[in-house]
This record gives C-alpha cells, structure tokens and sequence, in this order.
C-alpha cells in the first residue's frame, strides 16, 4: 500500500496523492461506474475508502468551479466475508444515506437532511446502455439512488433533475487521470 509522505513540497504531495488514488483504482476488485455525461461545467474528482486495508467504495465527485457539489456516483465492490482478524466497523458506512453525507462533505456546514426519512421508491437507471433496477429517495435538498450492478453497489446523489436524467457507465484509464487532473494537478 502506498504511504503519503508525511511532509515536502507541493509538487511531492500532489504526486503522491496521485499515486495513491492509482492505487485505489489500480486496488479495485470491479468496474467503477462514472456518469456518462457530468453535470455542466463540472470539475471531476476521484477519491476512495479502505476498509482494514480492502477497498470498500470509490467515489467520482462533479462539483461546481466553487467546489459545491453537483453529482457523487459511488461504486462498492461485492462483499467479501469478513476477516476474523479485522471485525467490521461499528457505523455503518455503506448505507444510502451515507453516501448523501459523502455528497454534502464540501457543502456549506448544515446542508446535510439528517431528520428526513423518505420513503424508497423503484428506478431504473441506464448503466453500459443497460437498464439496471434499484431504489430511489428523495430529499428536500438532493435525491438519491442505489443500484445493484453485477454484484456491485453504485450510489448517486444530486439535485432531483440530473438524478431524473442520470446514465451511467464503465469508467476508463482517461477518465480517471482526467479526474486525477483537474482534482490534484500535476
């Protein structure tokens, strides 16, 4: 596993920010869905999650020039059982609404709909040009999906609108250093 050097020069840390999201990339057990077309004038990121050292999600951010937020899509890998030397975490972090916190990590502090408890609905979303089935929740301030896609869990959040027109894909090599520029830099 890559180690981020502890202190150096910006060019340093942003290279090895680099290699570390290559390695979550490179680490990740199945393809990782990305929106075929991002909202408008989106920046693109990418980041991930480890879990006792697995990857757990990998999450491609579109947020605005100012940094808002616009759409996460998150993808989970198929469960593994658990190892009997690492117990699972006691939160539980791969829920749907959990993913709406992941969404709201760079809104403005209160954003966050932590009282609502909406009721889930059935959709269908186009991932490779393939209708795939799941659950939708809408929120006053963003709405939400969860889809099951070859074993895999992938989570979106927006507004209602780009949720309403979200197709999905297989995200590519270019994608991800694509994101990796416009995230970190070079």
């Amino acid at each position: 596993m890559y180690q981020m050097p502890a202190n150096g020069s910006p060019e340093q840390m942003r290279a090895a920010a680099r290699a570390r999201t290559r390695e979550h990339v490179r680490d990740f057990p199945g393809p990782i869905a990305v929106a075929c077309v991002p909202p408008p004038g989106s920046r693109c990121g990418i980041g991930g999650q480890n879990e006792n050292g697995r990857p757990f999600a990998l999450h491609v951010h579109y947020r605005s020039p100012e940094g808002g937020p616009r759409l996460l899509v998150r993808t989970k890998p198929v469960p593994v059982p658990p190892d009997p030397l690492f117990p699972p975490p006691f939160v539980t972090i791969d829920t749907l609404r959990d993913a709406v916190g992941t969404y709201y990590s760079s809104a403005p502090l209160g954003a966050w709909p932590r009282d609502e408890h909406p009721a889930e609905t059935a959709v269908q979303i186009l991932i490779d040009e393939v209708p795939t089935a799941g659950f939708r929740i809408d929120l006053a301030s963003c709405s939400a999906v969860e889809l099951d896609w070859n074993g895999q869990t992938v989570q979106c959040v927006s507004d209602a609108a780009t949720i309403d027109g979200l197709s999905l894909r297989t995200g590519r090599d270019e994608d991800f250093e694509l994101y990796l520029d416009q995230s970190i830099g070079r």
